[in-house]
């Protein structure tokens, strides 16, 4: 009986209660600058980038060495009215960027000949045969 009086406010208590409506805030975009550089000679990875965010528009450019001897370089921009339009040109820079040889190493097998041993297990029958026995 104690449980059905439970219960039973308990329903009560759900019914009387409104559901919440999540509050939503809506927030600017961020603005910010960024940018970066990578020159490693050794390995030929040479690239850099530099992108801004003012107003909910990003704009930037991007640059990188390609291996068949070009610069390319990416100016983009970025907004709510016309998307993302990116324009790609290729810069000869001439010389080309030649990576680091890969090194391997071959590791020869400690045994150099494999006895098999030889079974035998009797004679068998020729299943191909028109007669097993002959």
């Amino acid at each position: 009986m104690a449980f059905k009086i439970v219960l039973l406010f308990g329903l009560i208590a759900a019914a009387s209660a409104g559901i919440l409506t999540p509050v939503v805030q809506h927030e600017e975009p961020a603005n910010y600058n960024f940018n970066y550089e990578v020159h490693d000679t050794q390995t030929g990875d040479i690239k850099r980038q530099h992108e801004v965010a003012k107003d909910g528009a990003i704009s930037g450019e991007y640059s990188l060495f390609d291996a068949d001897g070009f610069r390319r370089v990416v100016t983009y921009t970025a907004d709510d009215h016309h998307g993302f339009q990116a324009n790609v040109q290729r810069e000869p820079i001439g010389h080309k960027v030649v990576a680091a040889p890969v090194v391997t190493k071959v590791i020869q097998p400690a045994v150099t000949k494999v006895v098999t041993p030889v079974f035998s297990h009797g004679w068998q029958p020729n299943p191909h045969a028109s007669n097993p026995w002959s």
